[in-house]
C-alpha cells in the first residue's frame, strides 16, 4: 500500500455529483505560495489570496502572475453564503 504521505500517492476521486465541480479555495496569509500550489496541482482553483508583506507580494506576484491583495484587514471583501438543504441559494462572488 502507497505511503499517504508521500507526494507520489494514488490520485484521489469523488463520486457522484460533486465530481464534476472543482474546487475553489482563498489563500488567506499566502505568503510566497506554498499553499497555493499542492491545492493547484489537485486541481483546485485560486479565487482569492492575501498577504500584507511586501516581500511576500512580490515574491508571489513572480510566482504566480498576479499580487496577493494586501492586508485582509483592509479589503473590501464581502462574502455571504445561504445554504438551504445543502444548496446554495444566494452568495455574492470574491
Amino acid at each position: 500500500m502507497p505511503d499517504p504521505l508521500r507526494e507520489d500517492a494514488p490520485e484521489y476521486h469523488v463520486n457522484g455529483a460533486a465530481a464534476n465541480r472543482k474546487i475553489r479555495f482563498i489563500d488567506l496569509f499566502c505568503g510566497i505560495g506554498g499553499f497555493r500550489i499542492p491545492f493547484e496541482r489537485a486541481g483546485a482553483e485560486c479565487v482569492f489570496s492575501s498577504d500584507w508583506d511586501k516581500f511576500s507580494q512580490q515574491t508571489y506576484a513572480a510566482n504566480f502572475g498576479e499580487p496577493p491583495h494586501g492586508d485582509i484587514t483592509r479589503s473590501p471583501i464581502t462574502c455571504g453564503i445561504e445554504l438551504v438543504g445543502g444548496n446554495v441559494i444566494g452568495a455574492t462572488s470574491l
